[in-house]
């Protein structure tokens, strides 16, 4: 366990087996919960991001997108068009 300055905790875990049944090389996943909500991120699964917050919740598609980040649409699909758009 981590504490922070700002009294937050984080909670490592880490492991070596994992099934052959698993459809990915690797488990990735992390949780961050907040007093005010929650963000879930695992790439295995196809929902890849879950953001709940106190009025809402949402399944963001980060990817393949696009999402806007800054005023620019960024993300997997849009990255493969515009390289076959421009080869």
């Amino acid at each position: 366990m981590i504490r922070f300055k700002n009294e937050a905790t984080a909670t490592l875990e880490n492991s070596w087996i994992l099934p052959k049944t698993l459809p990915a090389i690797v488990d990735f996943a992390a949780e961050f919960v907040f007093t005010r909500g929650c963000l879930y991120m695992n790439p295995v699964r196809h929902g890849v991001l879950e953001k709940f917050t106190e009025d809402s919740w949402s399944y963001p598609d980060v990817m393949v997108g696009p999402v806007e980040v800054q005023g620019k649409l960024i993300g997997f699909a849009k990255e493969a068009i515009s390289h076959f758009m421009s080869v």
